[in-house]
């Protein structure tokens, strides 16, 4: 949710709880529809990593985009292609791979094969996203819908040359 006023006016959170209201002995709650919501909202990682909790009234939070909130995860969702957009997605998969199996890439100079491997998964996952039609928009922000395993499945198949 994007915050439109008070303290955190401009900045996104997520939603954990409603908020009610207790009397002023803290002994029942207000009735009526609750006044808030706690949100979780992400610290500048600059200047105070993590995330802090407050509590938000309800007339100043508005929906956010799926864009707006995977850029506050540090998401990029735009890209200046289709192709741009599979190769990022690539690269982040073969650094994902190397991160959790690493037992399977060479010791000596284990980046030394990720250049052809990043080149052959943009093509497939390329192929996967035209065949699916998320090609559009061409800024590459549908390329996150598309399947992992027509892509591997077209890594796995032996290559037939030009045809």
């Amino acid at each position: 949710m994007r915050i439109t006023a008070g303290d955190h006016e401009g900045r996104i959170g997520f939603v954990k709880n409603s908020a009610w209201l207790m009397d002023d002995s803290h002994e029942t709650v207000v009735d009526g529809p609750p006044p808030g919501y706690e949100v979780m909202i992400r610290e500048d990682p600059e200047s105070a990593p993590g995330n802090k909790r407050e509590i938000v009234p309800t007339e100043a939070l508005r929906r956010t985009t799926r864009e707006e909130t995977l850029e506050v995860l540090g998401l990029q969702t735009r890209f200046e292609s289709v192709w741009d957009a599979c190769e990022r997605w690539a690269q982040t998969l073969l650094w994902w791979h190397q991160d959790t199996h690493p037992e399977v890439w060479p010791t000596e100079n284990p980046d030394g094969r990720a250049p052809v491997v990043t080149a052959l998964m943009t093509a497939a996952l390329f192929d996967t996203v035209r065949q699916r039609g998320l090609d559009e928009p061409d800024d590459g922000s549908s390329v996150h819908l598309a399947p992992l395993l027509p892509m591997a499945d077209t890594l796995g198949r032996p290559y037939r040359g030009s045809q």
